[in-house]
């Protein structure tokens, strides 16, 4: 398939990335709704179940960070095109993470303690670790790189563009941050409130946080990023032409 030719553009369009992420969101609801019951509502009923032990409390946060992660990675997954009608099924979403989540969990360990990390020491340092690393996600799972490389291919992507996407990265870690701070003040396994609170931020917000960045990354490759091999590259030009197609049916639409 040849990539389809696409009018000249300067910077990301924040209101179309918004609106295109939305409906991808709208069509995979129920979808992401039932894998959230699957993997954030169990891992939030444990933390309701343990008691004062500290190694079983840290147990439910490893596999709280690990399920969070797959969540996280099976909405970006929407984002990829498919020839597949009705898109990708709820085993389609989990079975494309699952070969790569250890290295997806090492990837998020290292950007959420770097951008946590940024924002708590001075805020310009973590927004802009942000920025820089906004799509490391897709470019793991699209591009299947490991985790340095994706490090480096996000900073590459972004570059020349980061002045826009602040704001995307605002919207994407703003909520994020805000739950880890309520998370600190109201421990999610002391209050059932706040259990459900967190779950439903998660199951609701997260999926179309990811989507978010999944867009935008392939935002980035419309503008000209450069990387990959050459096969890899007529892939995701071929893949673009066909999101592009179908972002502008549904925002014209």
């Amino acid at each position: 398939m040849e990539p389809k030719e696409r009018p000249e553009a300067d910077e990301i369009d924040v209101r179309a990335a918004l609106g295109v992420s939305f409906e991808i969101y709208r069509c995979y609801f129920w979808k992401l709704m039932l894998l959230a019951l699957i993997l954030v509502v169990s891992v939030e009923v444990m933390y309701l179940q343990q008691n004062d032990s500290d190694v079983l409390g840290l147990v439910v946060e490893i596999i709280a960070f690990v399920t969070l992660t797959w969540f996280w990675a099976a909405s970006v997954m929407t984002v990829k095109p498919t020839a597949k009608t009705g898109g990708y099924s709820l085993s389609d979403l989990i079975a494309a993470v699952w070969p790569k989540l250890f290295w997806l969990v090492m990837l998020t360990a290292v950007t959420d303690v770097g951008i946590f990390f940024g924002f708590g020491l001075l805020i310009a340092p973590g927004l802009f670790l942000s920025v820089i690393w906004l799509v490391v996600v897709p470019v793991m799972l699209f591009e299947g790189l490991g985790v340095f490389q994706s490090l480096s291919r996000s900073i590459k992507l972004t570059e020349g563009h980061r002045l826009n996407l602040v704001w995307i990265a605002i919207i994407i870690w703003g909520p994020q941050l805000a739950e880890a701070g309520l998370g600190f003040l109201f421990p999610a396994n002391e209050s059932t409130l706040a259990a459900l609170g967190f779950t439903a931020a998660e199951s609701l917000l997260y999926p179309f946080l990811a989507i978010l960045t999944g867009v935008t990354y392939y935002g980035l490759i419309a503008l000209g990023g450069e990387g990959g091999s050459g096969a890899e590259v007529d892939q995701l030009e071929a893949d673009v032409g066909t999101f592009d197609d179908r972002a502008s049916h549904r925002l014209e639409g």
